[in-house]
C-alpha cells in the first residue's frame, strides 16, 4: 500500500501526463456545440406529439441549470414549432445534431484511447462513422429516458383514464420511470465505453463506470470501467 502523499503525488503526474485538462476543456467545447442542434431536433420531434404542458415541464427541468434569457428563448421557440411545420427545422436539427455530437464523440474516442493508454489505429472514417452511430444511438436512450421523465405522469394518467387501470397504476409508473429512465443512460453510457476504445475487451451490459457517469456526469476518468 502506499500512502496519501504518494497517491497525490501520482494522481498530479497522471493529470499533467494525460493532458487531462485539455481533454476536459475539448470535451466541453464540443458538448456545447452540440447542445443547441440537439434541443432543436428535440424540440421538433415533441411538436408532433400532443402533450400537455410539455414547454412548462422543460422549462421547469432546465430552469436550476439554465440562465433565465436561454430559457425565454427556448419558450419562444417551442411556441413557434408547435404551432408551424416542423419538417425544415427537424431535418435541420438532425443534421447538426449528428454531426456536432459526433465531433464529440470522437473527442470522446480521443480520450478514452487515452486513458486505456493505447494508440487509435482505425482509419478517421471509421472513426466518425462510429462516433455518428453512438450520437444516434445515444440519442435515441437520451430522448426515450427524457421522455419517460418528462411525459412520464402525462402518459400514465392517459393510459390509466383510457383503460381504467386505476391509481395504483399511475404510482406505479411514476416510481417506475425513474430507474428505467436510470437504466437506459447507464446502457448508452456502457455503449460508448465498449465502442469507443480502439481495444478489444468483452461487452458488460452495466458496468461499474457508466452508472457513475450517468448518477454524477464527469468529462474524464482513468478507469472508466
Amino acid at each position: 500500500s502506499i500512502g496519501w502523499r504518494e497517491l497525490l503525488r501520482r494522481t498530479i503526474r497522471e493529470i499533467n501526463d494525460d493532458d487531462c485538462l485539455n481533454l476536459a476543456a475539448q470535451l466541453s467545447y464540443y458538448f456545447f456545440l452540440a447542445l443547441f442542434p440537439a434541443v432543436l431536433f428535440l424540440l421538433a420531434i415533441a411538436s408532433f406529439f400532443p402533450l400537455t404542458h410539455f414547454t412548462d415541464d422543460i422549462v421547469r427541468t432546465l430552469s436550476p441549470i439554465t440562465p433565465p434569457d436561454v430559457l425565454h428563448f427556448l419558450s419562444e421557440q417551442m411556441t413557434r414549432i408547435s404551432n408551424a411545420d416542423s419538417g425544415g427545422i427537424l431535418t435541420i436539427g438532425i443534421l447538426g445534431a449528428v454531426w456536432s455530437s459526433s465531433a464529440a464523440l470522437v473527442a470522446i474516442i480521443n480520450s478514452l484511447n487515452r486513458a486505456y493508454g493505447i494508440t487509435e489505429n482505425r482509419p478517421w472514417w471509421k472513426v466518425r462513422l462510429i462516433a455518428m452511430a453512438l450520437t444516434m444511438g445515444l440519442a435515441f436512450f437520451l430522448l426515450v429516458s427524457f421522455t419517460l421523465v418528462l411525459a412520464g405522469p402525462t402518459l400514465a394518467e392517459y393510459l390509466s383514464k383510457t383503460f381504467g387501470l386505476g391509481g395504483l397504476f399511475e404510482w406505479g409508473w411514476k416510481i417506475l420511470q425513474w430507474p428505467l429512465a436510470f437504466l437506459l443512460v447507464s446502457t448508452a453510457i456502457g455503449l460508448v465505453y465498449y465502442f469507443a476504445p480502439d481495444a478489444e475487451q468483452d461487452w458488460v451490459w452495466i458496468t461499474p463506470g457508466a452508472v457513475v457517469a450517468t448518477g454524477w456526469p464527469r468529462s474524464r476518468r482513468r478507469c472508466p470501467r
